[in-house]
C-alpha cells in the first residue's frame, strides 16, 4: 500500500508540475491508491500562460472537510495543499474555502487572486476558520452547498470551474447513512456540478471502498 505523499517531496518539480499534479487528482496524502505517476514535464511560465492565445481564468472551490478525524500530521497537509494552490494560481484566477464537518459553511472572503497580498488573506483565513474540530464528516452538504451556490462561486463561461476536494475520505453523515454518502455524492456532481472539473486529493476512496466522484481532467487534458 502507498504511504503518504507529503506536498513538501514534491516542490521541487517546480509550480506546473506540481499543479498538474494537485489538480488533476493523482498526488496520495493518504492511502488507498497506487504510486503517483512520474511528473509531467514543466510547462511554461506562468506570466506567458496567463496571456497565451484563448487563456480562461479557473475558478477553484476547496471542498476542506474540517472533522476531528482529520489528525496530526494531515492537519498540516491539507493545509499546505490550500497554500500550494494559492502559490499556483494565476492573477484572475478564484479561490473559495467551503469546510464541511455536521454541516457545510462557505469561508468569507471569496479570493480574487491578484497578487501576494490575496494569497496571504486565503492563508490566513484557512489558518483562522479551520481547525478540524468537527464531530462529523458530512461532504454530502459540502457538495449541496456549493450545487446551491454555484452561480455565485463559479463564472459560468468566462472562466473554468474546479471543485477540490481535502479529505480523508471517512464519510460521517450527522445521522445519516454513510454507506449511502458516496452515490448520493455522484448524484450530485452529475446532475447539478456537471460543468466543473472534480478533482479528490486524499483519499483513494471512501471508507466503504466505493471512490469519491472524480470530473472530466483540467482544461481537456
Amino acid at each position: 500500500m502507498q504511504g503518504p505523499v507529503k506536498m513538501t517531496e514534491l516542490r521541487s518539480t517546480g509550480a506546473g508540475a506540481l499543479a498538474s499534479l494537485l489538480l488533476t487528482g493523482v498526488l496520495v496524502l493518504g492511502c488507498g491508491g497506487g504510486p503517483p505517476p512520474a511528473p509531467p514535464e514543466p510547462e511554461v511560465e506562468a506570466d506567458a500562460r496567463a496571456e497565451g492565445p484563448g487563456y480562461r481564468p479557473d475558478d477553484y472551490v476547496v471542498l476542506v472537510d474540517n472533522s476531528a478525524s482529520i489528525r496530526g500530521e494531515q492537519k498540516t497537509i491539507l493545509r499546505e495543499a490550500i497554500q500550494v494552490l494559492a502559490d499556483i494560481a494565476l492573477p484572475g484566477d478564484r479561490i473559495a474555502i467551503v469546510t464541511f464537518d455536521s454541516g457545510a459553511r462557505l469561508l468569507q472572503p471569496v479570493v480574487d487572486i491578484q497578487g501576494e497580498a490575496d494569497r496571504r488573506t486565503l492563508r490566513d483565513l484557512v489558518e483562522a476558520q479551520v481547525d478540524f474540530t468537527g464531530s462529523h464528516s458530512n461532504m454530502t452538504a459540502g457538495f449541496e452547498l456549493v450545487a446551491q451556490r454555484k452561480g455565485e462561486l463559479f463564472r459560468a463561461g468566462s472562466a473554468t470551474p474546479n471543485l477540490v476536494i481535502l479529505s480523508d475520505g471517512l464519510l460521517e453523515p450527522a445521522g445519516g447513512d454513510a454507506g449511502a454518502a458516496p452515490d448520493r455524492l455522484a448524484d450530485i456532481a452529475s446532475r447539478d456540478l456537471g460543468a466543473c472539473a472534480v478533482h479528490p486529493i486524499g483519499p483513494g476512496g471512501t471508507q466503504n471502498h466505493k471512490p469519491i466522484p472524480a470530473g472530466r481532467p483540467v482544461h481537456g487534458a
